[in-house]
């Protein structure tokens, strides 16, 4: 902590004891550290205010997926509605066949014939960003070896190159399946009514291949999915910010409140004399209340019980500053919370799944940053589960926030997950691991496993987050 400087003043009235001052509170990070300001961006900063109202994502899920299982080129999820793949050439002949080799019975997939590339019209409405195009893709043994995607805002604009180049083996041709996967991250539509990706095939050097024979050639294409990050309105969640104002040399409070992040200007006018303060600031976007204690007399009393709830977030702030003139005072909010991320790694989709019912076998935590003392625990009923709709051959992700606090020690985490079938469980398993707030863990695993699995744990970094920590989980 220490003393904040950096101040704006607006008057050099003398320091002396007895007088008061104006300052005023900013607040800001808890929108735009959900998306990293890089440059060529608009300042997040001045938006903030106009996007209180919404509860982005804060992981990329599914936004068009094209499976084929129903013979249509129509996208099976979507949006707002339905998308239709297109061709380039328009006139390209097109079939759909059994899937790749094992995949599963009901599978099918598009067979296209001297096809030059598919063209996928992603409307940019609701999106906040792109994160990655994924698809399997077998070529005959017939065509060139290069995959490229490339994108423009009109079907007849000149096209740009998404990333480099994709390269298929010589021994991976005669339709065998390869996976492949494009980022996204970096493509911006702002202002755009739609961006078109041109996923184009009989790329490269064709000499690479001695048996290229373009009027021959073909393609097999399945599972495109186009994933990314929501603009997700719920107007149920509340967006309040809660400050408390302690006095640094007595830590008796001198002023608390709140007000709608939503409707009004995210500034704060207090009217302090010459002093020490600590602050504590909360920003609220959940369902329920936050869970103060009753009674806040001194800095000690104060704390945070876990309130937030599947969908809510929550963010804070501990602050120092002191006061003998008026001044403007920038307080930063960062997550206090982990985000939990289960990802599934089933080769064939348990379609029977409908939903997951996650319990966490871990005590709700407490935030208390001025007292060593954690307040009495409440809780003699054990939590009740997330439950969790789930299409598991759409979305093989499952993401919600845990409330820890702003700590710098890592908590321990603990879940047992029912796999249902409407009121039937198909499966339970427990996981557990540690973590602290602003990391993602990360479980990863079969969703109704074989009866031969793996282990092993893996860490790795998100850019958007301090890190994530992934435990793969294969058995009862």
């Amino acid at each position: 902590m220490g003393i904040i400087a950096g101040c704006t003043p607006r008057n050099e009235t003398p320091n002396i004891e007895g007088d008061t001052y104006l300052v005023d509170l900013n607040f800001s990070g808890f929108e735009t550290r959900v998306r990293p300001i890089t440059s060529g961006q608009a300042d997040e900063h001045s938006k903030a205010l106009k996007t209180q109202a919404r509860n982005v994502d804060e992981y990329p899920t599914t936004l068009y997926y094209w499976s084929f299982d129903a013979a249509s080129l129509l996208s099976d999820y979507y949006q707002q509605s339905a998308i239709a793949l297109s061709f380039f050439p328009a006139s390209t002949a097109h079939s759909f066949l059994n899937g790749f080799p094992n995949s599963a019975v009901s599978n099918k997939l598009l067979e296209a014939r001297v096809v030059s590339a598919f063209i996928l019209p992603i409307p940019a409405a609701g999106i906040r960003r792109l994160d990655k195009l994924n698809v399997e893709l077998g070529l005959s043994k017939y065509s060139a070896l290069g995959v490229e995607l490339e994108y423009g805002f009109y079907r007849t604009s000149v096209l740009s190159l998404v990333g480099k180049q994709i390269t298929i083996p010589k021994e991976q041709l005669d339709f065998r399946k390869n996976t492949l996967s494009f980022d996204l991250s970096d493509l911006s539509f702002q202002d755009k009514d739609t961006m078109y990706l041109y996923l184009s095939v009989n790329r490269g050097q064709y000499s690479d291949n001695k048996n290229f024979n373009r009027s021959r050639s073909g393609v097999w294409i399945d599972n495109i999915r186009v994933s990314g990050i929501r603009n997700v309105r719920n107007d149920k969640l509340k967006n309040d910010i809660h400050y408390f104002i302690f006095d640094q040399k007595n830590n008796l409070i001198v002023d608390r409140g709140s007000f709608d992040a939503k409707n009004s200007a995210q500034s704060l006018r207090v009217e302090l004399p010459f002093g020490e303060y600590s602050t504590a600031t909360v920003y609220k976007n959940s369902v329920n209340d936050p869970f103060f204690p009753e009674v806040i007399n001194t800095k000690n009393d104060f704390y945070l019980r876990d309130s937030m709830g599947l969908d809510g977030r929550i963010f804070g702030s501990i602050d120092t500053f002191k006061v003998n003139r008026s001044f403007s005072q920038k307080i930063a909010l960062r997550r206090a919370y982990s985000q939990i991320r289960f990802e599934f790694t089933d080769v064939v989709a348990p379609s029977r799944v409908t939903q997951l019912r996650v319990y966490p076998a871990h005590h709700r935590y407490t935030w208390n940053p001025f007292s060593i003392v954690l307040p009495a625990a409440v809780e003699s009923k054990p939590r009740k589960p997330y439950l969790i709709d789930l299409n598991a051959v759409r979305e093989r992700t499952v993401v919600f926030n845990e409330f820890l606090g702003l700590e710098a020690m890592e908590r321990d985490l603990k879940y047992k997950v029912e796999v249902m079938e409407e009121e039937k469980v198909l499966r339970t398993f427990e996981v557990q691991g540690t973590s602290r707030n602003n990391m993602q863990l990360v479980f990863k695993g079969p969703l109704l496993p074989p009866t031969t699995g793996f282990g092993g744990f893996e860490v790795s970094l998100q850019e958007e987050w301090d890190g994530e920590k992934v435990i793969q989980f294969d058995h009862d």
